[in-house]
């Protein structure tokens, strides 16, 4: 019987599409089944499809021993990084956090700096850079060391990563507390000539000025092989004014350290290492056996290079009879700022401040930048920003009332995004402008904040507008985007003037800057917003002419070529407003020009649920399929929703409970997927029927509560309760099945 014949479309009959209602009962997915086909995992498709299963048979199997060995979970997260897509970033935070809450082993340095290259190998430098920044906030995890930047660096530079990338690796490493040294620093010039001769045009000399500035920031001594890395370009080119220069400023910077600074040196990195490895008391006894008789501040800060806690602070203080200095308690701070543990920062300020430590604006800036722009950009609570804002005040004190730039620029960040009403934060926005220094040029993001926030003050849109007009000659191209996404977003229940939004990207151009199709996106994505809570259908219509006028405009900028991000962003509009039409003609053009990915497939499923037409939906899903196209989780689900919501709730179990998981689609389906069976049931005793259907098939589906997800606006709490209870008995009658195999086949054995 196929899916074909269930929905009657007029379509080819295409196997994917296929199942038999005779075809054996057997589970779908056991652990040993997922284990042999996740360890032999080649793509990041299989990972994918595979994982999420893999967690679920192992919590059913209540095992305590990993299915996977370190090694095998190794090759997954380098699979993952190699391709690196946001959807794999997440997978393998997933997988760490798994690693420690679920199997629990732990992953040692050999096999991270394994994850390290494969992002390397993979060009992917903003990725490699984002996970190196983080890995000291993931659990059971070191922060990176200096031999996993040395091979980030060198796999990047032969994987033809920008030199800039290479300078971002670089700035991680002295975030992560580091200090570059000179092999990082031969690793750049290298990249930097191997640039020049892609480019076929010798570097300024500037490039290297500002090399030798940072290797005597760094304290990198003088040495003949950065020399000669430094000018061999130019030495055969004939340019030997050039040779001469940098020659002469590299000897004058640089020639500066004598024996005895070197071997002070060399034990600070020493002593580093070694605390990174096997812990501060490691890091004491080597200094101990050192010939040193007085810590100096730069071996404090190295035995406090990894601390995150007041307590190791004291631990060095007692064990060495010294008082710690600010340095290291800055660096105390700032470990526990990157790691993203605010509770522990603020016990280790709390700290610092009874121990007499002047809180200067360098001493608190980098705090108050990550308590005003939260992990993974979300919106600032209004205790953070009263937090940020109190230390702001104390560096102030500290520091007879100036204060630089950065903090002005984080805490204007966070009036601008804060959630709760931001006129309710007139008086510290008003403290901060008047505190700005007045010997500083005014800065674009600093500016671009501040506007918004003015903006989210203002009466209307024309009062915002106005605003917007005193700052615009101080905002850069980041500033007029943010500007932007602000303005169209100033109201819940009106939509920005689009004579005046197009006013303010012509001024964009106007400045010079290259608007990008962020700008018309950006609109179109606070119609979609908006959509679903209008009320009347001549509002709905003055939206989508909006929508189409906006869509106008950009065919008319000879700059804007649209792209799949912008169709998606434009079907998905089409989509919540109702208009079908629109949606299937916007679905033609990209298919036509192959401008469409998994989510245009995802939006025209959706699109095509909520118009009630399975038909064309059927027929796409056909014809994709005939052409190749790869469906992934979120294709199926948008699938399986809109056939329930076309009225195929019967086919569309078919197809969880017995398509899925097959040679035809090999995918598994996940909880939310199974989910939407439910939620859809028509009554209770189908849902009940679709559990059963689910623990034949695919029974590690019910040992995830996401299962059962569902919002009493749907079903009632006592049906919800019945729902759970068939799930535990399910679960339990499964468990009895397992475990009976298990005896018959050990008495088999013993006979």
């Amino acid at each position: 019987m196929s899916l074909r014949r269930v929905l009657r479309v007029s379509a080819p009959r295409r196997a994917f599409f296929t199942f038999s209602h005779n075809t054996p009962a057997t589970p779908a997915s056991g652990l040993a089944k997922v284990v042999a086909s996740i360890s032999n995992a080649k793509n990041v498709q299989t990972v994918h499809k595979s994982y999420r299963a893999l967690v679920a048979e192992f919590r059913k199997e209540k095992s305590t021993e990993s299915p996977l060995t370190e090694d095998q979970f190794t090759n997954l997260l380098c699979l993952l990084a190699r391709s690196a897509r946001p959807q794999d970033i997440l997978r393998m935070h997933a997988i760490i956090q798994d690693l420690h809450d679920t199997f629990k082993i732990t992953l040692d340095e050999a096999h991270h700096t394994g994850i390290i290259a494969a992002f390397a190998r993979g060009g992917h430098s903003e990725a490699l850079c984002d996970w190196l920044s983080k890995m000291a906030s993931l659990p059971a995890t070191s922060p990176p060391t200096m031999n996993q930047y040395y091979i980030a660096l060198d796999l990047l530079a032969d994987s033809g990563a920008s030199f800039p990338s290479l300078q971002n690796i670089v700035k991680s490493l002295q975030l992560n507390g580091h200090t570059p040294d000179q092999t990082v620093f031969e690793i750049l010039l290298s990249a930097r000539w191997t640039l020049a001769a892609s480019e076929q045009q010798l570097p300024n000399v500037a490039v290297f000025i500002a090399l030798i500035r940072a290797m005597r920031h760094a304290k990198v001594p003088y040495h003949k092989d950065i020399a000669w890395l430094m000018t061999q370009g130019y030495g055969q080119a004939g340019d030997h004014a050039s040779v001469k220069l940098l020659v002469e400023t590299y000897a004058q910077e640089c020639s500066f350290q004598d024996e005895a600074e070197r071997v002070v040196h060399h034990l600070e990195t020493h002593i580093a290492d070694l605390v990174a490895k096997e812990g501060i008391n490691a890091g004491l006894e080597a200094f101990r056996s050192s010939d040193e008789t007085k810590p100096t501040e730069h071996i404090i800060v190295a035995l406090l290079r990894w601390s995150k806690s007041v307590e190791d602070i004291e631990t060095v203080r007692n064990a060495l009879d010294v008082d710690v200095p600010r340095a290291a308690w800055h660096q105390v701070l700032e470990n526990a700022v990157i790691a993203f543990d605010m509770a522990t920062a603020a016990a280790i300020y709390k700290a610092a401040k009874s121990s007499g430590i002047p809180t200067t604006p360098s001493f608190v800036s980098r705090y108050v930048s990550r308590l005003c722009r939260p992990l993974y950009d979300k919106k600032p609570t209004r205790e953070a920003i009263d937090t940020a804002f109190r230390l702001y005040r104390d560096a102030k004190e500290e520091n007879n009332g100036y204060i630089d730039v950065p903090i002005h620029r984080s805490l204007m960040r966070g009036f601008a995004t804060i959630n709760s009403s931001p006129a309710q934060l007139a008086d510290m926005v008003q403290e901060v402008a008047q505190s700005y220094p007045q010997d500083r040029p005014i800065d674009p993001d600093y500016t671009a904040s501040l506007t918004i926030w003015q903006m989210r003050t203002s009466d209307d849109f024309e009062a915002a507008y106005e605003v917007y007009e005193m700052y615009r000659q101080h905002l850069d191209a980041k500033g007029y985007l943010s500007v932007l996404a602000a303005f169209s977003a100033l109201s819940s229940r009106d939509m920005a003037p689009l004579e005046l939004y197009m006013s303010m990207v012509k001024h964009f151009q106007e400045a010079g800057y290259s608007v990008t199709l962020i700008a018309y996106t950006t609109y179109l994505k606070q119609i979609s917003l908006m959509a679903p809570h209008i009320r009347t259908s001549a509002a709905r219509l003055r939206l989508e002419q909006t929508t189409r006028q906006m869509y106008d405009f950009m065919k008319l900028d000879p700059h804007a070529t649209p792209d799949p991000i912008f169709y998606n962003q434009l079907m998905d509009t089409y989509q919540r407003l109702g208009s079908f039409e629109q949606c299937v003609a916007v679905w033609n053009t990209i298919h036509t020009s192959g401008k469409f990915n998994n989510a245009s497939v995802s939006i025209f499923f959706d699109a095509c649920g909520y118009a009630g037409d399975y038909k064309q939906m059927m027929l796409w899903a056909f014809r994709l399929h005939k052409q190749g196209f790869s469906f992934n989780e979120r294709n199926w689900h948008s699938f399986t929703e809109a056939l329930c919501r076309t009225g195929m709730h019967d086919a569309a179990t078919d197809f969880v409970c017995q398509t899925m998981g097959q040679e035809d689609i090999t995918d598994l389906p996940t909880p939310a997927i199974a989910r939407l069976l439910l939620f859809f049931s028509p009554s209770t005793v189908d849902a009940l029927q679709i559990m059963d259907r689910l623990a034949e098939r695919h029974p590690f589906l019910l040992h995830d509560k996401v299962l059962l997800d569902i919002p009493t606006s749907r079903f009632p709490e006592e049906v919800l309760a019945q729902l759970e209870k068939k799930r535990q008995s399910l679960i339990a009658a499964g468990d009895s099945n397992t475990n009976s195999s298990t005896k018959s086949s050990s008495r088999i054995s013993k006979g």
